[in-house]
């Protein structure tokens, strides 16, 4: 797929080819990309935690996504193994219609590090 992205930085945007790959044998998804003539490639049990190791790895090359994925306040359920994940509120239940695809493209005026996402996780729960 290809994927918004830009430079940090200088906010210079440009597109990036991914692949997203779920290896069923090794119960294992598999992020990556080319960068810089160099291989990106991570893994893990959980694709959404595949997707923030794979921001990392971005972010350490001072690039990031433009995509849900990539907001601060956008987190799977537990019961959640695809790339949906929900839209959420503090003090509001996640609701289906708050659905979103990790992948989709949203315009983002600052990158937030996945760090970021899991503390938010965690505040959320806690307006509950």
């Amino acid at each position: 797929m290809i994927l918004k992205a830009y430079y940090i930085n200088s906010k210079k945007e440009f597109e990036i080819s991914v692949l997203v790959f779920d290896d069923n044998n090794e119960d294992l998804f598999r992020i990556s990309t080319e960068l810089n003539n160099k291989k990106v490639e991570v893994f893990d049990e959980f694709h959404f935690k595949a997707f923030q190791k794979f921001r990392i790895e971005l972010i350490d090359n001072n690039i990031d996504l433009k995509c849900n994925g990539a907001l601060i306040n956008v987190y799977p359920s537990m019961m959640m193994s695809s790339e949906k994940a929900y839209f959420l509120e503090h003090g509001k239940q996640a609701k289906m219609d708050s659905v979103v695809n990790i992948y989709d493209h949203i315009e983002i005026s600052e990158s937030n590090h996945p760090e970021k996402q899991n503390i938010f996780y965690q505040n959320w729960l806690q307006s509950l």
